[in-house]
């Protein structure tokens, strides 16, 4: 779903998929999708971390959890680099 159409729109269906079927993991992983598309990437790192819990041979799971995790390390690197430079610049 979340190819077709608005991220936003996607994180609310595969939502209320969930209230309805706790445990299917097709959900969790498209929440996942949908997520990172948005540039949620904290979120979509649970939404894939809960899919391998429910099925833990689930490759594309793991390959989109990498991807995420790699893009939420850069973003937080990125940020501390930019703090790092901002107090470099107030203290001169």
């Amino acid at each position: 779903m979340a190819e077709l159409g608005n991220s936003e729109d996607a994180i609310r269906h595969w939502d209320e998929a969930l209230r309805i079927k706790p445990d299917c993991v097709e959900a969790y992983y498209d929440l996942g999708v949908a997520s990172q598309r948005a540039d949620r990437l904290a979120e979509a790192v649970e939404y894939y971390e809960q899919a391998l819990r429910l099925k833990p041979d689930y490759v594309e799971a793991h390959n989109n959890l990498g991807l995420a995790l790699a893009g939420w390390a850069g973003t937080r690197s990125a940020e501390a680099l930019r703090g790092s430079a901002e107090d470099q610049a107030r203290s001169r």
